[in-house]
């Protein structure tokens, strides 16, 4: 009798369903993944700006969204403070130079002369961010000295224990000899083999 084909298609269907399903949980968990690390990443980048502009921590429970957009909010402030803080002082000196009556071959050296003071102070910063990874890339490296030494050490233990073994062994087999040569000489001169103690 043949096969109702209804039931062949929905056998068909069935085993292509369990097949997507299995598949896609896959795909999902692998993305899943991808996506949780990434986001790992992020808050591990957010903490180290947070770090080094001395900012205070924040909760981890917080997502990471409002965690970056915080930093950020914190970011556009201090620039804001510092365009403030440039333009009073741009206003400063422009009254100055009205309440003086100062030249203006003077003025431009005076302006000249505070872009040469932040131009030594962008040096300086710039000199201090690369020493700065020059001390970390040394640090990295003792890191990697210290693991490659800690590996050594488990090797050097490992080989003791093997030798420690091995030593063990040729002590039982000179102990075996050293028994089989006593009773040997025991049978040759007719005497009862000696009990070690």
């Amino acid at each position: 009798m043949l096969r109702n084909p209804l039931v062949s298609f929905l056998s068909l269907l069935v085993v292509l369903s369990i097949t997507l399903t299995v598949e896609g949980e896959t795909f999902w968990n692998s993305n899943c993944d991808i996506m949780k690390n990434q986001l790992t990443n992020i808050n591990n980048q957010i903490d180290q700006q947070t770090s080094y502009y001395n900012l205070r921590k924040y909760d981890r429970n917080i997502n990471t969204f409002d965690r970056l957009r915080d930093l950020l909010d914190t970011l556009k402030a201090w620039q804001q403070k510092f365009d403030l803080s440039t333009h009073r002082m741009q206003t400063l000196l422009n009254t100055k130079q009205q309440e003086l009556n100062i030249p203006q071959e003077y003025y431009e050296l005076v302006t000249d002369s505070f872009e040469k003071v932040f131009q030594k102070l962008d040096e300086r910063n710039a000199l201090q961010q690369n020493d700065l990874s020059v001390r970390l890339k040394e640090i990295e490296t003792l890191q990697q000295q210290k693991q490659n030494a800690i590996q050594e050490l488990q090797a050097l233990n490992g080989q003791r224990t093997t030798v420690k073994s091995e030593l063990e062994t040729m002590n039982k087999l000179i102990s075996d000899l050293t028994t089989n040569k006593q009773k040997l000489e025991a049978k040759i001169n007719g005497n009862p083999p000696a009990v070690r103690g």
